[in-house]
């Protein structure tokens, strides 16, 4: 297969740390490569050949594979490679593990993503939205200039996925304020400290160096806290307590269970600090990005600022129930999803030889040989021409009438990730909430133009943890005259 053949894999080190060199692709290749990737998206999968260090892959930009390899990898015997997963940090939890294991960690934890949670997700979306309303003093405020509305969503996202997944009490906390670390704040340091965790010997952390020692106790904190919720959650069953059935009961009541619902210590904590971090680094990537997308692009905001007082005036108004209630708002969200994927690289490894149907550059089949990888590229896959008209502009109406297991920026088959409805659920709630109240707007550098600043802000990305985000850029918040 075609492709490129670099000195070293772009998903490994030394490759992933090199920047981009006609001998070493980097670790953001896909993203710089976006207008013209995969021969300007004349080929389905192409290959990866490291010369020195990293193992091959292939890498799909096709929807179709996508869903013939997600769909089928139980099948298939399919895994995710270990190495990319945060099992080596974190320990196995059902994003790192595959067969049999990847069942027993479902069993236990899909069932806590219920009606009755999302309820939750819907009414302390509002609560935390007027925490941060009353604590950032934005009440009795005209206006508000923000430099970095990615900071704020990430502790929005942090405290939703913590009081509605977990039952922890985590309140809005101000550390400039508070000169002290909240376990918001470090849990919110440990998430974004992800790599460096990983990269750097543990050894490192107890150098004399300020950001490095400060990680260090963050995740001493974080760990703390978790193991002592788990041991307080574990005694009230014991106690004979009526369980909540959130996912800190499941997980605390599945530890040392002699039967199909056990899991070891080491496995509880490891998927209370996966769907932590993952669950609100993702979720926060995805507002940010819808936040700064409607701020660009105005005529949309006011289609789904119209949505929304339509919805609160409407005689049959209610409280939200279902975030479809709101179509385009999030239409709007999940745009700014496909545009800025968090989870924007899907891996599995073959235990056998798989034969995936291609459509470019011409229709036939292609024999993934056993042994080897493939790379599912969210990227690609959702700037693909072939199945979005204007892909790289912003266009919510793409979503209307797609349903839920149809949002291929979740994944696809059995594996597509469980707490998709609880993100759709928290960023309508929130977003519905912060543009009732607030006009969004750009704010210009001196000589800008708004061309420049879309370019600027859609063309940049960070990574937050392991989630891709768009890159923090300066919005202004107006207070709207009829605030319903």
């Amino acid at each position: 297969l075609p492709g490129y053949r670099p000195l070293f894999s772009p998903v490994a080190l030394p490759g992933a740390a090199i920047p981009r060199t006609s001998w070493n692709l980097g670790h953001y290749w896909q993203w710089e490569d976006r207008f013209t990737s995969y021969f300007n998206y004349t080929h389905d999968v192409i290959s990866i050949v490291p010369a020195l260090i990293g193992v091959p892959y292939y890498y799909t930009s096709s929807l179709e594979v996508l869903r013939q390899v997600l769909g089928n990898e139980a099948k298939l015997r399919m895994f995710k490679p270990k190495e990319m997963t945060l099992s080596r940090l974190l320990g196995d939890s059902i994003a790192s593990v595959s067969g049999d294991a990847w069942r027993r960690h479902r069993r236990i934890v899909a069932p806590a993503f219920n009606p009755r949670t999302y309820s939750n997700v819907r009414h302390q979306s509002s609560e935390i939205y007027r925490e941060m309303v009353q604590a950032e003093k934005w009440e009795g405020e005209t206006s508000v200039s923000l430099q970095s509305v990615n900071t704020l969503m990430l502790k929005v996202s942090l405290m939703i996925v913590a009081r509605c997944g977990f039952g922890l009490p985590i309140r809005w906390s101000n550390r400039e304020v508070e000169q002290v670390m909240s376990i918001a704040d470090a849990i919110s340091i440990a998430a974004e400290s992800l790599l460096l965790r990983v990269m750097l010997p543990s050894w490192a952390f107890k150098l004399p160096i300020s950001k490095l020692r400060e990680i260090d106790v963050a995740w001493k904190n974080t760990e703390a806290y978790m193991i002592n919720s788990i041991r307080a959650c574990r005694e009230s069953a014991l106690e004979g307590q009526q369980s909540s059935g959130d996912l800190l009961q499941r997980l605390a009541a599945s530890y040392e269970r002699d039967d199909k619902l056990s899991l070891n210590e080491s496995e509880v904590m490891a998927n209370m600090f996966t769907i932590m971090f993952a669950g609100h680094e993702t979720t926060a990537g995805a507002i940010t990005a819808t936040l700064i997308l409607l701020a660009i692009h105005q005529n949309e905001q006011e289609e789904a600022y119209r949505e929304i007082l339509k919805f609160d005036l409407s005689p049959q108004s209610k409280a939200l129930e279902d975030p479809a209630d709101l179509s385009y708002l999030q239409a709007c969200f999940r745009e700014a999803l496909r545009l800025y994927p968090a989870a924007y690289m899907l891996p599995r490894q073959m235990e056998e030889d798989v034969v995936v149907r291609v459509r470019h550059p011409v229709e036939k089949t292609i024999t993934l040989v056993k042994g080897t990888r493939i790379m599912m590229d969210l990227i690609a896959i959702h700037r693909n021409p072939h199945y979005f008209e204007r892909p790289h502009d912003f266009v919510p109406t793409r979503w209307e009438g797609v349903s839920e297991p149809d949002v291929s920026m979740f994944g696809a088959g059995p594996r597509a990730c469980v707490g998709r409805r609880f993100a759709h659920t928290e960023a309508v709630c929130f977003l519905m909430s912060v543009l009732r109240d607030w006009k969004i707007d750009i704010i210009l550098s001196e000589g800008e133009t708004r061309m420049d600043y879309a370019k600027r802000a859609m063309g940049r990305i960070d990574l937050i943890g392991t989630a891709l985000s768009i890159s923090p850029a300066p919005l202004k918040l107006t207070k709207r005259t009829l605030c319903v």
